[in-house]
Formats: C-alpha cells, sequence, structure tokens
C-alpha cells in the first residue's frame, strides 16, 4: 500500500513518487479541460518529429547531436511522459470495469508504477546535473559535459529496447548511440 512508509524500502517510495505524479496529472487534466490535456499529449507524442522535420536528418545522429543536452532532456522527458500515460489509462481502464478497487488495479501495474517513479527520477538527476554544471567552476564544465554525457547515454542505451519499440530512435540510432559511449570512455580514460 502506498500509504504506508518502511523505512529504506525503495519500492514504496517509488509507488509514492509515481502517486504524486498521477495527481499532478489528474489536476492538470481537470484545471486545464479536455482541450488542454489533449494538446498536451500532442506536444509530447509529436515533439519528436516537430523538432526534427527533416525525416533524413532525423534519423541520422551525429556526435554533435549526442552530445547535446536538449537531445537527452527532450528523449527523458518524451519516456516519463509516455510511461505515465500508459500508466493512467491502464489504472483508469481496470477501474473503470468495476473489476479491481483502485488498490487492486494498482497492484496489477506495479512494474508500470516503479519504472514511470524510476524514469521520472532520471529525468530529475539529469535536470540537476545541468543546472550543477552551470553552477561549476569553469574548469571543470567540461569533464562535467562528459560525464553528464556518458550517464545519459548509458541511460538511453539501458533503455534502448523501450525507445525502438516506441520509434522514438531508429535502430541506426541505437549503433550511434554505442559508438559515442565507447568514445566517451576514451575521454575520461585518461582522468579516471
Amino acid at each position: 500500500d502506498v500509504e504506508q512508509t518502511y523505512e529504506g524500502d525503495n519500492v514504496v517510495l517509488l509507488q509514492q513518487v509515481t502517486r504524486s505524479l498521477l495527481s499532478d496529472l489528474k489536476r492538470d487534466m481537470r484545471s486545464g479541460g479536455k482541450l488542454s490535456a489533449v494538446l498536451k499529449v500532442a506536444e509530447h507524442e509529436f515533439w519528436p518529429y516537430l523538432h526534427d522535420k527533416n525525416p533524413v536528418k532525423r534519423r541520422m545522429l551525429s556526435d554533435e547531436k549526442t552530445s547535446d543536452p536538449q537531445f537527452y532532456q527532450r528523449a527523458f522527458e518524451y519516456r516519463q511522459f509516455k510511461m505515465l500515460m500508459k500508466l493512467a489509462a491502464k489504472l483508469e481502464k481496470l477501474s473503470a470495469s468495476r473489476q479491481m478497487t483502485p488498490l487492486e488495479a494498482r497492484n496489477n501495474c506495479l512494474d508500470l508504477v516503479i519504472d514511470t517513479a524510476l524514469a521520472y527520477m532520471h529525468k530529475l538527476v539529469l535536470e540537476k546535473f545541468l543546472e550543477g554544471i552551470e553552477k561549476a567552476h569553469a574548469g571543470d564544465r567540461d569533464m562535467l559535459r562528459v560525464l553528464c554525457s556518458l550517464y545519459s547515454l548509458n541511460y538511453l542505451e539501458e533503455n534502448m529496447g523501450w525507445y525502438l519499440s516506441n520509434k522514438y530512435f531508429a535502430p541506426s540510432k541505437a549503433d550511434a548511440i554505442h559508438e559515442q559511449i565507447l568514445r566517451l570512455y576514451d575521454v575520461i580514460r585518461p582522468v579516471a
């Protein structure tokens, strides 16, 4: 039960994170009306396509693009939002059928609850990492950018199956991301 917290139990804490995200989503949907909700979903669904209108360029991935913090932020935000929307729809479907109580529906979706919280957590870590880079000493920023890229690209590679199945990345991008990770290892090797 999400209402109970056991000291150090990360699963319960992740459930609470997801519950908060769902509450925020519900509040946003109610306050903005149906049109606002549709626009928000459309923005996240079509953003990858609208951001880069050239279909050939969109499928290509350069070193410059894989080093761009906005590239990571868009990918992290897209994953977290898609997972949250999928969870909300699944919970609504299970609860609307009246076959399950809300608690049973949440427990039925526990894997998606945890994954949604983890996606949010990684998005938040990236945001704080980027803020930290801006506040860091000028001499440390370059290496921090490399480490941020390495963190972000590793996360993307770990979740590449999800990104591919949701058609966010083309298979060629998966290869390019892996190659960029290997290049970044060479960059940090002398100072590691």
